[in-house]
């Protein structure tokens, strides 16, 4: 009110006679309950001086904390106990602290949440009480909740599906009927059709009925992604050159959500032919898939010509991906002023991913770190027998409001008898814009020709 036109020295002596009782309610919610608080009103040549003193005095600590679950949480067992033991450990309002409301309200909400997030999704808070001592300066705290009755899961109802078949869904559903409700289990439920190609948007929730809480139903609501896609475009990269590219998505093949995919690339260095078959999600998050690509690349006056056939098994583990392949390379290759050379190889490998950033597409903060083997034997259908080690890490750091620091690092080896039969894929050469700058693409490495 201070700069109000309505202002006059009737509203402004009103004002000041209730501020001692506001500022009394303000300090009370930061727990101090004996405050001293004065104010005065003055006037010195019209104009108005007003002048506030303020003594909060000692705040009140917490004292005695009862927290108590009644319902069928409360049967006597030993789990009840132990999980009743985790509430009251887990309580954030302890003895001796200073007891603000804001803490006293996030208290409150924290030991429901408990309940409803595990087993308890109808609990609720049947009494709390915050009890007062001013002359002690102290606070006796108690809180009981009502559990409610514990909830099951129970089977799916899907909403939404129309290209693609229920499986997809069940496969991707870690809950088996009949299990304790747990809301986490829910949200991994969510995250996995969610990560899926086949929708674009997934609600996933409980039927909560406190009449009837054993087979909760599931309801799964989503929205379905289009089945086939045909993409085009073109790009220029200062390592291989301008290029076209022409993908295509077939995702429910044959009508089995098989995953079909197709990418020509025609760049001036390099050129490909690449298809993919990957197969439904497993009930275990097992990803298979099979692949058949053709390469051919004309880079550093090293013009080679590749086929390769492979089936891959990947998983995912929280923020660490696994996967095993196994595929077979005929490569050809001409190199100016040296002799061609034709090789084969069986090459069994095995890779893990570790991602720990603050966001997978565009990260900031984090690092990413790979490690991968390869092997080949020469009694199994390898022109060359070798041993390839490699691993990159990334890390990332932001730089003020916009910027980023990135440290990328590589380090790989290759033990054999010789280089020769070994498929250019696993070999070592560098240079271009995301290895050595400064250097042409791939044209550092052992001198041919």
């Amino acid at each position: 009110w201070r700069d109000g036109e309505r202002m006059d020295e009737t509203q402004l002596r009103r004002l000041v006679a209730l501020a001692p009782e506001q500022m009394r309610s303000l300090l009370a919610t930061e727990g101090f309950y004996s405050p001293r608080v004065e104010a005065s009103l003055e006037q010195n040549g019209g104009a108005w001086s007003v002048r506030l003193e303020v003594d909060p005095g000692p705040p009140a600590r917490v004292g005695q904390v009862d927290l108590r679950v009644v319902g069928p949480f409360d049967d006597g067992s030993a789990d009840s106990r132990a999980r009743l033991l985790k509430l009251r450990t887990d309580w954030s309002l302890a003895g001796g602290a200073v007891f603000r409301h804001e803490d006293w309200e996030r208290a409150k909400r924290a030991a429901l949440r408990s309940l409803l997030l595990d087993r308890h999704p109808a609990a609720a808070i049947r009494d709390s009480r915050a009890t007062v001592d001013p002359k002690a300066h102290s606070v006796a705290l108690a809180l009981t909740l009502d559990s409610g009755p514990a909830f099951t899961f129970g089977p799916l109802q899907i909403e939404g599906l129309q290209r693609y078949p229920a499986s997809i869904v069940e496969r991707l559903n870690p809950i088996r009927p009949g299990e304790p409700y747990v809301q986490a289990k829910l949200l991994e439920l969510q995250a996995r059709l969610q990560d899926s190609p086949y929708f674009a948007s997934v609600g996933v929730q409980a039927e909560i009925d406190p009449a009837h809480p054993e087979d909760t139903p599931i309801k799964v609501s989503v929205e379905e992604n289009r089945a086939r896609t045909l993409g085009l475009g073109i790009g220029m990269s200062t390592d291989t050159g301008p290029r076209a590219q022409m993908d295509y998505r077939d995702l429910n093949l044959l009508g089995q959500a098989w995953r079909l995919t197709g990418s020509l690339k025609l760049a001036d260095k390099e050129q490909s032919l690449t298809g993919e078959l990957q197969l439904p999600l497993t009930s275990q998050g097992d990803r298979d898939s099979i692949t058949a690509q053709m390469n051919r690349s004309n880079v550093e006056g090293e013009v080679t010509r590749t086929l390769i056939l492979g089936a891959r098994r990947s998983f995912l583990r929280g923020r660490n991906e696994t996967a095993w392949s196994l595929r077979y390379y005929l490569e050809q290759q001409e190199v100016a002023g040296a002799v061609g050379d034709h090789r084969s190889a069986l090459v069994p490998s095995w890779s893990w991913t570790r991602r720990n950033v603050d966001n997978l597409l565009f990260p900031s903060r984090g690092y990413l770190f790979n490690i991968q083997a390869d092997a080949a034997a020469q009694a199994l259908l390898s022109d060359q027998g070798f041993l390839r080690g490699y691993t990159k890490a990334t890390w990332f750091h932001p730089l003020g409001e916009r910027g980023r620091l990135i440290l990328r690092g590589e380090m790989g080896a290759v033990a054999a008898d010789g280089r020769a039969g070994i498929p250019a894929d696993f070999l070592f050469r560098s240079g271009g814009d995301q290895t050595v700058r400064g250097y042409a693409y791939q044209s550092l490495g052992v001198h041919e020709g």
